[in-house]
């Protein structure tokens, strides 16, 4: 309702001419009530009026760029007043991750990243799909049981290897010792490789950027309203 108050404002003060003084002064007014929810409702609201405002000025790259980064910093945690949705992102992205991963090792597009276990004469019967034998038969995938890798060389765990990736300060030493098989000895491109290998660039990149941004909200090096 107080929202929808705001918003019969003139459309200029909306928009190209955005007003933030009557959604300022309502917040402060809600928050002296002892309502900081609500305050926080508006505040958030007048984040999105203004990402909106943004969008009716002259076209600039600097414009869309900062529009893009505002728009990324309301999805991750409402422009700071809930931190914790940047946790429940982190969760989802990893869980959903995890499961790609996880179906990835079950095809076998996972393979040792060390040079000396691929040019060990004791790991030629292990490959990637689509890779055979001298007598044509498939060999096992590297991340198969009857593929073990040497005792002190980490195994393939999808659910670790995912929380390797989306934690940027911890070291697992899955994403060091496992990587996307992405072409088989054949030649042949291995597309669902690929996508794992897409997939993780972009969990390493969410990872850092939401870790940050939940570090500078905490820490009140952005200003919420």
């Amino acid at each position: 309702m107080r929202i929808d108050w705001l918003k019969l404002q003139h459309d200029n003060e909306l928009t190209k001419d955005f007003a933030p003084q009557p959604w300022e002064q309502l917040i402060s007014v809600l928050r002296a009530m002892g309502h900081p929810g609500e305050a926080a409702e508006v505040a958030i609201a007048k984040q999105d009026q203004l990402r909106a405002a943004r969008w009716t000025q002259k076209w600039k790259l600097r414009n869309y760029i900062n529009g893009g980064l505002h728009w990324l910093y309301g999805l991750l945690a409402s422009y700071g007043h809930r931190p914790l949705r940047i946790v429940y992102w982190l969760i989802a992205v990893f869980a959903i991750f995890s499961l790609a991963f996880y179906a990835g090792r079950l095809g076998g597009y996972y393979g040792p990243t060390s040079p000396l276990i691929h040019a060990s004469p004791a790991f030629d019967m292990c490959g990637a799909p689509g890779e055979t034998d001298a007598k044509g038969k498939a060999k096992p995938f590297w991340t198969s049981a009857a593929c073990p890798t040497p005792p002190e060389y980490t195994t393939f765990q999808p659910f670790l290897y995912s929380l390797d990736l989306i934690l940027p300060l911890v070291d697992l030493h899955q994403e060091n010792d496992w990587a996307p098989l992405v072409v088989n000895p054949a030649g042949e491109i291995l597309w669902w490789g690929r996508a794992l290998r897409w997939m993780m660039w972009f969990e390493i990149l969410f990872g850092w950027v939401a870790s940050l941004t939940l570090v500078a909200v905490l820490g009140r090096l952005v200003d919420k309203d």
